[in-house]
Order: C-alpha cells, then structure tokens, then sequence
C-alpha cells in the first residue's frame, strides 16, 4: 500500500506543488497524458491511483485521488481515506470554518487548506437482501492556495 503524508498547501507524499511534470512522472509510474477540458491550456495525466493537472509551466496544481483503497491518505494522524463522509466533513470543518460545502452535500473545499472530497450514492445488500443506500467518499484531492477562487 502507498502512503502519502499531506503537508496542506505544500506537498502530497513526495509530490510538491510546482513540481515539474516529469519529475511527477519519475515518482508515481505509467501514466497516459490527456486534456481534460477542451478549455484547458495544458494536459493531465492519469496515473494507476490519481490524476494530476498542471500549470501553463507544467508545475503540479491538483492531484485528485481515486482509488482509496489501494493508497493511504495521512493528514497528521488521521487516516482520510479510511473516514465517512461525516467524519471528513466535521474534520475539516473544524480546521476550516469557511469550508464550501455543497448545498446537496455531494462535496466540499477549502481553500484555506487546498483540499476537496466528492462524495457519490452507492447500495449494497444486508445479510437478507435488503438494499442498503449509503454515500461513499469517491475522490480526495489536494490543491495550491487558492485553487477553487
């Protein structure tokens, strides 16, 4: 299991924010590059575990995480994949008390502390068939000061 310690604002595991693009590369394996947006002035690239997007200088802007169970997410002591969507949103709220929160509760950011999670309904079954609805945390990403401006 990878693990990435978050330092807000300035890096994710090994991955500082600027970071040049092949550097990036080097650290996190196979990629394949695309655009995400037809508007957007540079290219991503998606790796195995997150996708990273980049400046016009091709410095790391936003890396958003997609597969939480292969890595672990540490923000000091605290595990981030491993917490609820509840748990997310009161951990951050305390560090942030102007935290973003959509109104539908499908995600929240910060630019004070260069973070968002997007949340999405999944179902599962109880031991008697019963569909179970609940919200799973879907992304974590990590972004410069100021990014959601």
């Amino acid at each position: 299991m990878r693990k990435f310690a978050i330092k807000p604002l300035i890096s994710v595991g090994e991955i500082k924010f600027g970071m040049d693009r092949s550097s990036v590369r080097e650290i996190l394996g196979d990629y394949s590059e695309y655009r995400n947006r037809p508007e957007d002035v540079n290219t991503a690239d998606s790796f195995d575990i997150c996708q990273v997007f980049y400046s016009e200088s091709d410095g790391v802007e936003f890396i958003m995480f997609h597969e939480l169970d292969d890595i672990e997410l540490r923000w000091g002591n605290q595990a981030l994949n491993n917490m609820t969507k509840d748990e997310l949103v009161s951990f951050f709220t305390l560090l942030d008390d102007n935290l973003s929160i959509e109104a539908d509760m499908v995600s929240f950011e910060s630019n004070k502390l260069g973070v968002a999670c997007y949340f999405v309904k999944d179902i599962d079954f109880d031991e008697d068939d019963n569909e179970i609805e609940f919200e799973k945390v879907e992304t974590i990403s990590f972004a410069i000061k100021d990014f959601w401006t």
